[in-house]
Protein backbone atom coordinates (compact mmCIF):
# COMPACT_ATOMS: atom_id res chain seq x y z
CA UNK A 1 0.00 0.00 0.00
CA UNK A 2 1.03 3.39 -0.66
CA UNK A 3 0.05 6.53 0.55
CA UNK A 4 0.47 9.99 -0.57
CA UNK A 5 1.68 12.65 1.50
CA UNK A 6 2.75 15.90 0.54
CA UNK A 7 2.89 15.14 -3.11
CA UNK A 8 5.48 12.47 -1.95
CA UNK A 9 5.40 8.41 -1.58
CA UNK A 10 5.13 7.41 1.81
CA UNK A 11 5.77 3.07 1.44
CA UNK A 12 4.05 1.45 3.95
CA UNK A 13 3.47 -2.42 3.84
CA UNK A 14 0.83 -3.67 6.12
CA UNK A 15 1.64 -7.36 5.55
CA UNK A 16 4.50 -7.16 8.40
CA UNK A 17 1.50 -6.89 10.74
CA UNK A 18 0.99 -4.38 13.65
CA UNK A 19 4.89 -3.20 13.15
CA UNK A 20 4.34 -0.48 10.45
CA UNK A 21 7.47 -0.68 9.22
CA UNK A 22 7.36 2.35 6.08
CA UNK A 23 8.36 -0.12 2.95
CA UNK A 24 5.93 -1.73 0.40
CA UNK A 25 5.56 -3.42 -2.72
CA UNK A 26 5.58 -1.68 -6.60
CA UNK A 27 3.47 -2.69 -9.17
CA UNK A 28 -0.58 -2.81 -9.42
CA UNK A 29 -0.58 -0.99 -5.58
CA UNK A 30 1.57 1.70 -6.78
CA UNK A 31 -0.98 4.65 -6.87
CA UNK A 32 -4.74 4.72 -4.85
CA UNK A 33 -7.46 6.34 -6.38
CA UNK A 34 -9.23 9.69 -5.00
CA UNK A 35 -12.17 8.19 -3.11
CA UNK A 36 -9.31 6.60 -1.08
CA UNK A 37 -7.65 9.77 -0.71
CA UNK A 38 -10.80 10.81 0.69
CA UNK A 39 -12.17 8.46 2.90
CA UNK A 40 -8.43 8.48 4.41
CA UNK A 41 -9.14 12.45 4.80
CA UNK A 42 -12.47 11.08 6.42
CA UNK A 43 -10.81 8.63 8.60
CA UNK A 44 -7.97 10.80 9.72
CA UNK A 45 -10.33 13.61 10.79
CA UNK A 46 -12.11 11.26 13.09
CA UNK A 47 -9.13 10.11 14.75
CA UNK A 48 -8.87 13.92 16.01
CA UNK A 49 -12.35 14.37 16.81
CA UNK A 50 -12.93 16.66 14.09
CA UNK A 51 -15.86 17.22 12.21
CA UNK A 52 -15.57 15.82 8.77
CA UNK A 53 -19.03 17.45 7.21
CA UNK A 54 -21.57 19.92 8.05
CA UNK A 55 -21.86 23.64 8.68
CA UNK A 56 -23.18 24.37 5.33
CA UNK A 57 -25.60 26.84 4.47
CA UNK A 58 -28.18 27.28 2.15
CA UNK A 59 -26.03 26.36 -0.53
CA UNK A 60 -25.37 22.50 0.22
CA UNK A 61 -22.50 22.03 -2.52
CA UNK A 62 -20.60 24.81 -0.40
CA UNK A 63 -18.39 23.86 2.58
CA UNK A 64 -18.13 26.31 5.33
CA UNK A 65 -14.51 28.05 5.72
CA UNK A 66 -14.25 26.88 9.57
CA UNK A 67 -15.09 23.33 9.15
CA UNK A 68 -12.86 23.35 5.83
CA UNK A 69 -10.02 24.47 8.17
CA UNK A 70 -10.94 21.76 11.19
CA UNK A 71 -10.72 19.42 8.55
CA UNK A 72 -7.17 20.49 6.92
CA UNK A 73 -6.01 20.59 10.31
CA UNK A 74 -6.99 17.19 11.34
CA UNK A 75 -5.64 15.64 8.45
CA UNK A 76 -2.29 17.55 9.16
CA UNK A 77 -2.06 16.36 12.79
CA UNK A 78 -3.43 12.60 11.78
CA UNK A 79 -0.63 12.37 8.92
CA UNK A 80 2.10 13.80 11.86
CA UNK A 81 0.88 11.41 14.13
CA UNK A 82 1.26 8.58 11.77
CA UNK A 83 4.54 9.65 10.62
CA UNK A 84 5.82 9.49 14.05
CA UNK A 85 4.46 6.26 14.72
CA UNK A 86 6.10 4.96 11.25
CA UNK A 87 9.20 5.84 13.10
CA UNK A 88 9.04 4.58 15.97
CA UNK A 89 7.70 0.86 15.23
CA UNK A 90 10.19 0.47 12.10
CA UNK A 91 12.64 -0.60 14.21
CA UNK A 92 10.57 -3.23 15.86
CA UNK A 93 10.65 -5.32 12.50
CA UNK A 94 14.49 -6.20 12.11
CA UNK A 95 17.83 -6.28 13.76
CA UNK A 96 20.81 -4.81 12.09
CA UNK A 97 23.01 -7.67 12.12
CA UNK A 98 26.28 -5.74 10.47
CA UNK A 99 27.44 -3.94 7.07
CA UNK A 100 27.70 -6.06 4.06
CA UNK A 101 29.58 -3.77 1.80
CA UNK A 102 29.87 -0.58 0.78
CA UNK A 103 29.97 1.79 -2.64
CA UNK A 104 29.11 4.21 -4.23
CA UNK A 105 25.85 2.98 -4.95
CA UNK A 106 24.97 3.46 -1.34
CA UNK A 107 25.55 0.48 1.90
CA UNK A 108 24.00 -2.87 2.29
CA UNK A 109 22.67 -4.19 5.69
CA UNK A 110 22.22 -7.83 6.61
CA UNK A 111 19.41 -7.87 8.57
CA UNK A 112 16.98 -10.26 11.02
CA UNK A 113 13.48 -9.60 10.67
CA UNK A 114 11.85 -10.20 13.68
CA UNK A 115 8.31 -11.06 11.82
CA UNK A 116 9.55 -14.38 10.02
CA UNK A 117 12.80 -14.87 11.45
CA UNK A 118 14.51 -15.50 8.27
CA UNK A 119 17.60 -12.84 7.22
CA UNK A 120 17.68 -10.42 4.67
CA UNK A 121 19.86 -8.12 2.64
CA UNK A 122 18.31 -4.27 3.19
CA UNK A 123 20.41 -1.62 0.26
CA UNK A 124 20.78 1.89 1.18
CA UNK A 125 20.74 4.50 -1.47
CA UNK A 126 24.25 6.82 -0.71
CA UNK A 127 22.88 9.85 0.08
CA UNK A 128 19.41 11.53 0.24
CA UNK A 129 17.19 12.43 -3.24
CA UNK A 130 18.49 15.81 -4.89
CA UNK A 131 15.28 16.05 -6.62
CA UNK A 132 12.58 14.34 -8.33
CA UNK A 133 14.68 13.32 -11.25
CA UNK A 134 16.76 11.84 -9.10
CA UNK A 135 14.39 10.01 -6.64
CA UNK A 136 12.05 8.57 -10.11
CA UNK A 137 15.00 7.12 -11.38
CA UNK A 138 15.69 5.30 -7.88
CA UNK A 139 12.11 3.77 -8.08
CA UNK A 140 12.33 3.08 -11.08
CA UNK A 141 15.68 0.94 -9.91
CA UNK A 142 12.48 -0.79 -7.42
CA UNK A 143 10.06 -1.03 -9.85
CA UNK A 144 11.83 -2.77 -12.51
CA UNK A 145 13.53 -5.21 -10.15
CA UNK A 146 10.22 -6.53 -8.88
CA UNK A 147 9.09 -6.87 -12.47
CA UNK A 148 12.25 -8.96 -13.24
CA UNK A 149 11.33 -11.68 -10.10
CA UNK A 150 10.85 -14.35 -9.73
CA UNK A 151 14.03 -16.06 -11.82
CA UNK A 152 16.22 -18.67 -10.20
CA UNK A 153 19.19 -16.31 -11.28
CA UNK A 154 17.61 -13.02 -10.45
CA UNK A 155 18.23 -11.60 -7.04
CA UNK A 156 14.88 -11.99 -5.19
CA UNK A 157 13.24 -8.52 -4.38
CA UNK A 158 11.35 -8.65 -1.21
CA UNK A 159 10.14 -5.04 -0.69
CA UNK A 160 10.98 -1.12 -0.99
CA UNK A 161 10.24 1.99 0.65
CA UNK A 162 11.67 5.61 1.44
CA UNK A 163 13.04 6.91 4.15
CA UNK A 164 14.19 10.54 5.10
CA UNK A 165 14.44 11.19 1.07
CA UNK A 166 16.79 7.56 0.48
CA UNK A 167 15.45 4.30 -1.07
CA UNK A 168 15.72 1.22 0.85
CA UNK A 169 15.33 -2.34 -1.14
CA UNK A 170 15.44 -5.53 0.77
CA UNK A 171 16.45 -8.45 -0.75
CA UNK A 172 17.37 -12.69 -0.02
CA UNK A 173 20.30 -12.79 1.34
CA UNK A 174 23.51 -14.36 -0.23
CA UNK A 175 26.36 -15.56 0.62
CA UNK A 176 28.96 -13.53 -0.96
CA UNK A 177 29.65 -11.27 -4.27
CA UNK A 178 30.94 -13.48 -6.74
CA UNK A 179 34.21 -10.93 -6.97
CA UNK A 180 34.72 -11.68 -3.69
CA UNK A 181 34.38 -15.30 -3.81
CA UNK A 182 36.33 -15.45 -7.25
CA UNK A 183 39.46 -13.12 -4.90
CA UNK A 184 39.06 -16.14 -2.30
CA UNK A 185 39.88 -18.91 -4.67
CA UNK A 186 43.46 -20.57 -5.51
CA UNK A 187 45.55 -18.35 -8.45
CA UNK A 188 45.83 -19.41 -12.06
CA UNK A 189 42.71 -20.76 -14.39
CA UNK A 190 39.29 -22.15 -13.25
CA UNK A 191 37.22 -23.28 -16.32
CA UNK A 192 34.75 -25.35 -15.01
CA UNK A 193 34.04 -22.83 -12.63
CA UNK A 194 34.12 -20.50 -15.72
CA UNK A 195 31.66 -23.10 -17.82
CA UNK A 196 29.05 -22.88 -14.60
CA UNK A 197 28.89 -18.85 -14.10
CA UNK A 198 28.70 -18.28 -17.96
CA UNK A 199 25.37 -20.57 -18.11
CA UNK A 200 23.84 -19.17 -14.93
CA UNK A 201 24.22 -15.51 -16.00
CA UNK A 202 22.86 -16.51 -20.06
CA UNK A 203 19.93 -17.44 -18.12
CA UNK A 204 19.48 -14.43 -16.18
CA UNK A 205 20.53 -12.23 -19.33
CA UNK A 206 17.52 -14.41 -21.45
CA UNK A 207 15.12 -13.48 -18.87
CA UNK A 208 16.08 -10.02 -18.29
CA UNK A 209 16.08 -9.43 -22.52
CA UNK A 210 12.57 -11.41 -23.54
CA UNK A 211 11.69 -8.88 -21.09
CA UNK A 212 12.79 -5.80 -23.23
CA UNK A 213 15.57 -4.98 -20.82
CA UNK A 214 18.97 -4.17 -20.84
CA UNK A 215 21.10 -5.05 -17.49
CA UNK A 216 24.20 -2.44 -18.92
CA UNK A 217 26.14 -2.65 -15.41
CA UNK A 218 26.95 -6.55 -15.65
CA UNK A 219 30.21 -7.37 -13.76
CA UNK A 220 30.91 -9.85 -11.05
CA UNK A 221 30.96 -7.65 -8.21
CA UNK A 222 27.25 -7.01 -9.16
CA UNK A 223 26.85 -11.04 -9.22
CA UNK A 224 25.82 -12.43 -5.84
CA UNK A 225 26.26 -16.41 -4.53
CA UNK A 226 24.06 -18.49 -2.78
CA UNK A 227 25.20 -21.02 -0.74
CA UNK A 228 24.67 -23.99 -3.11
CA UNK A 229 26.74 -21.64 -5.44
CA UNK A 230 23.95 -20.53 -7.47
CA UNK A 231 24.63 -17.13 -9.04
CA UNK A 232 21.64 -14.32 -9.16
CA UNK A 233 22.14 -11.50 -11.09
CA UNK A 234 21.59 -8.18 -8.80
CA UNK A 235 22.26 -4.34 -9.12
CA UNK A 236 19.59 -2.72 -11.58
CA UNK A 237 20.51 0.62 -11.12
CA UNK A 238 21.45 1.26 -15.43
CA UNK A 239 18.75 -1.05 -16.00
CA UNK A 240 16.93 -0.09 -18.72
CA UNK A 241 13.33 -0.67 -20.83
CA UNK A 242 14.06 -0.82 -24.53
CA UNK A 243 10.48 -0.93 -25.20
CA UNK A 244 9.42 2.14 -23.94
CA UNK A 245 6.25 4.74 -24.90
CA UNK A 246 8.62 7.59 -24.85
CA UNK A 247 11.11 6.31 -26.58
CA UNK A 248 12.97 9.87 -26.80
CA UNK A 249 13.56 10.47 -23.06
CA UNK A 250 15.09 6.86 -22.87
CA UNK A 251 17.59 7.38 -25.67
CA UNK A 252 18.51 10.42 -23.92
CA UNK A 253 18.67 8.74 -20.01
CA UNK A 254 20.44 5.61 -21.73
CA UNK A 255 23.74 7.88 -23.28
CA UNK A 256 24.20 9.29 -19.35
CA UNK A 257 23.66 5.58 -18.23
CA UNK A 258 26.48 4.74 -20.69
CA UNK A 259 28.75 6.66 -19.09
CA UNK A 260 28.55 5.62 -15.47
CA UNK A 261 29.14 2.27 -16.07
CA UNK A 262 32.43 0.46 -15.45
CA UNK A 263 34.73 1.40 -18.30
CA UNK A 264 36.36 -2.38 -17.53
CA UNK A 265 33.52 -4.03 -18.49
CA UNK A 266 31.45 -1.57 -21.12
CA UNK A 267 31.05 -2.33 -24.41
CA UNK A 268 32.51 0.01 -27.41
CA UNK A 269 29.40 0.53 -28.66
CA UNK A 270 27.76 2.35 -25.71
CA UNK A 271 30.44 4.68 -25.85
CA UNK A 272 29.24 5.84 -29.35
CA UNK A 273 25.47 6.04 -27.93
CA UNK A 274 24.32 2.66 -28.91
CA UNK A 275 22.87 0.39 -26.54
CA UNK A 276 21.26 -2.74 -26.90
CA UNK A 277 21.33 -6.40 -25.30
CA UNK A 278 24.65 -6.90 -27.19
CA UNK A 279 26.45 -4.76 -24.78
CA UNK A 280 25.26 -6.79 -21.97
CA UNK A 281 26.52 -10.23 -23.97
CA UNK A 282 30.23 -8.16 -24.30
CA UNK A 283 30.08 -7.24 -20.63
CA UNK A 284 29.31 -11.28 -19.84
CA UNK A 285 32.26 -11.78 -22.10
CA UNK A 286 34.56 -10.11 -19.92
CA UNK A 287 33.49 -10.83 -17.18
CA UNK A 288 33.97 -14.68 -17.97
CA UNK A 289 37.59 -14.15 -19.47
CA UNK A 290 38.65 -12.60 -15.83
CA UNK A 291 37.00 -15.34 -14.02
CA UNK A 292 38.54 -18.20 -16.43
CA UNK A 293 41.66 -16.76 -16.35
CA UNK A 294 41.81 -15.22 -12.89
CA UNK A 295 43.62 -11.86 -14.48
CA UNK A 296 42.96 -8.31 -13.52
CA UNK A 297 40.91 -6.74 -16.77
CA UNK A 298 42.52 -3.10 -17.61
CA UNK A 299 40.77 -0.21 -17.11
CA UNK A 300 42.48 1.48 -19.90
CA UNK A 301 45.32 1.80 -21.90
CA UNK A 302 46.26 -1.07 -24.69
CA UNK A 303 44.91 -4.06 -22.90
CA UNK A 304 41.37 -2.51 -23.12
CA UNK A 305 41.58 -1.43 -26.29
CA UNK A 306 43.08 -4.61 -27.47
CA UNK A 307 39.63 -6.11 -25.88
CA UNK A 308 37.16 -3.96 -27.79
CA UNK A 309 38.82 -4.79 -31.16
CA UNK A 310 38.03 -8.80 -30.50
CA UNK A 311 41.58 -9.74 -28.96
CA UNK A 312 42.07 -11.81 -26.26
CA UNK A 313 45.19 -11.72 -23.98
CA UNK A 314 46.86 -15.37 -25.16
CA UNK A 315 49.24 -15.20 -22.41
CA UNK A 316 46.20 -15.82 -20.01
CA UNK A 317 43.48 -17.67 -22.72
CA UNK A 318 46.45 -20.20 -23.88
CA UNK A 319 45.51 -22.79 -20.99
CA UNK A 320 41.54 -22.44 -21.91
CA UNK A 321 39.98 -24.88 -24.13
CA UNK A 322 39.22 -24.17 -27.52
CA UNK A 323 35.26 -24.47 -27.14
CA UNK A 324 35.88 -21.88 -24.34
CA UNK A 325 38.11 -19.78 -26.16
CA UNK A 326 35.85 -19.92 -29.59
CA UNK A 327 32.62 -18.81 -27.15
CA UNK A 328 34.48 -15.71 -25.55
CA UNK A 329 35.59 -14.47 -29.22
CA UNK A 330 32.01 -14.94 -30.45
CA UNK A 331 31.51 -12.90 -27.12
CA UNK A 332 33.78 -9.95 -27.71
CA UNK A 333 33.46 -9.19 -31.54
CA UNK A 334 33.44 -5.25 -31.59
CA UNK A 335 30.92 -4.92 -34.06
CA UNK A 336 27.25 -5.46 -31.94
CA UNK A 337 25.26 -6.86 -35.20
CA UNK A 338 27.96 -9.95 -35.37
CA UNK A 339 27.70 -10.64 -31.68
CA UNK A 340 25.90 -13.76 -30.73
CA UNK A 341 22.68 -13.46 -28.98
CA UNK A 342 22.17 -14.87 -25.82
CA UNK A 343 19.35 -17.14 -27.62
CA UNK A 344 22.44 -17.73 -30.02
CA UNK A 345 24.83 -18.46 -27.17
CA UNK A 346 22.56 -20.87 -25.68
CA UNK A 347 21.92 -22.89 -28.32
CA UNK A 348 25.63 -23.46 -28.70
CA UNK A 349 26.61 -27.67 -28.17
CA UNK A 350 29.37 -26.52 -26.34
CA UNK A 351 27.43 -24.30 -23.85
CA UNK A 352 24.38 -26.79 -23.90
CA UNK A 353 26.63 -29.62 -22.66
CA UNK A 354 27.97 -27.46 -19.70
CA UNK A 355 24.29 -26.08 -18.84
CA UNK A 356 23.19 -29.50 -18.62
CA UNK A 357 26.06 -30.05 -16.18
CA UNK A 358 25.34 -27.21 -14.23
CA UNK A 359 21.59 -27.62 -14.05
CA UNK A 360 22.11 -31.12 -12.40
CA UNK A 361 24.60 -29.53 -10.30
CA UNK A 362 22.16 -27.33 -8.24
CA UNK A 363 19.37 -29.71 -8.09
CA UNK A 364 21.56 -32.16 -5.96
CA UNK A 365 23.62 -29.74 -4.44
CA UNK A 366 20.55 -27.69 -3.33
CA UNK A 367 18.36 -30.63 -2.34
CA UNK A 368 21.19 -32.20 0.23
CA UNK A 369 21.04 -28.22 1.82
CA UNK A 370 17.70 -28.53 2.02
CA UNK A 371 17.66 -31.66 3.67
CA UNK A 372 20.53 -30.96 6.42
CA UNK A 373 18.46 -27.86 7.23
CA UNK A 374 15.56 -29.83 8.07
CA UNK A 375 17.54 -32.29 10.14
CA UNK A 376 18.99 -29.38 11.90
CA UNK A 377 15.78 -27.83 12.21
CA UNK A 378 14.58 -31.60 13.91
Amino acid sequence: MLRNSDKKWVFTKPRYGGAAWPCGEFGARFGRGLDEHQQLDSDSARLTGAKTVGAYDRDPCRWDGVAEAHLAHAVSCARHLQREELKKNRHNCFTNLGLLGRGSFGEVYKVLSREDGRQYAVKRSAHRFRGNSERNLSVREARNHEHLCPHPHILKFVAAWEEYGRLYIQTELCSTSLLLHAENQPPGPDEPAAWAYLCDLLSALQHLHSHGFVHLDLKPSNVLITDSGRLKLGDFGLLLQLRHKSSESVEGKVKDDAQEGDPRYMAPELLRGKYGPAADVFSLGVSILELACNMEVPNGGEGWQQLRQGCLPSEFTSSLSTELQTVLKMMLVPEPSKRPTVDELLALPSVRKHRWKRRFYLVVTETLLNLTSLGQGN
